[in-house]
């Protein structure tokens, strides 16, 4: 079976470093590519043509709405992952 192909979009280079590490290290999943912008994210999700695209919902709303009308054009080749925004995140009580 084919690995996963993975799409990474997160302006947080830490968050966004340390996951395509943890992803690359499986043999089942490919980050196949990553980007800081709504512009990268919409331009390399085109090239790239990922299975799974991984964003989250604080980076942009831009490149949120951008995937997803990409992923609605293509007829769901693709499943988009949105990420809470982290300030919003509140430690369970």
């Amino acid at each position: 079976m084919a690995p996963l192909r993975v799409h990474l979009a997160d302006d947080h280079t830490m968050f966004r470093e340390g996951l395509e590490a943890i992803l690359a290290s499986r043999e089942d999943i490919e980050v196949v590519g990553t980007s800081t912008t709504s512009e990268e994210a919409s331009a390399l999700v085109g090239e790239t043509k990922p299975d799974l695209v991984i964003t989250q919902l604080d980076m942009q709303l831009k490149t949120v709405e951008e995937i997803l009308q990409h992923a609605s054009k293509r007829l769901n080749q693709y499943a988009v992952l949105v990420l809470p925004e982290r300030n919003r995140c509140q430690p369970a009580p």
